[in-house]
């Protein structure tokens, strides 16, 4: 069996990795899982961190990206430093 290959899930999906992006061979589907830490500090900082951490080889989530690129440039627009926490209205996008 083709499955017997690849490592095997714990939802029983075959998997192989393919450019660091999961390829679930049974569905013939590619999978970027993405998680977010919930934190109630946010600063410059993390959403650097957190737009930094997306692994996307191919830019097929580039449109996706692109809005949380506009919101850290406009950060920067609004002259916060690094460590500094973002208002409630900021943090909220």
């Amino acid at each position: 069996m083709f499955c017997q290959d690849f490592k095997k899930v714990e939802h029983g999906h075959c998997v192989a990795k393919v450019l660091g992006i999961e390829w679930r061979t049974d569905e013939d589907k590619l999978v970027i899982q993405y998680a977010v830490e919930p934190s109630a500090n946010i600063t410059k900082r993390t959403v650097l961190h957190t737009n930094a951490s997306v692994f996307d080889p191919l830019g097929w989530l580039s449109p996706l990206m692109l809005r949380n690129k506009c919101f850290f440039q406009s950060l920067w627009i609004k002259s916060y430093d690094w460590d500094e926490i973002l208002t409630k209205e900021d943090q909220e996008q």
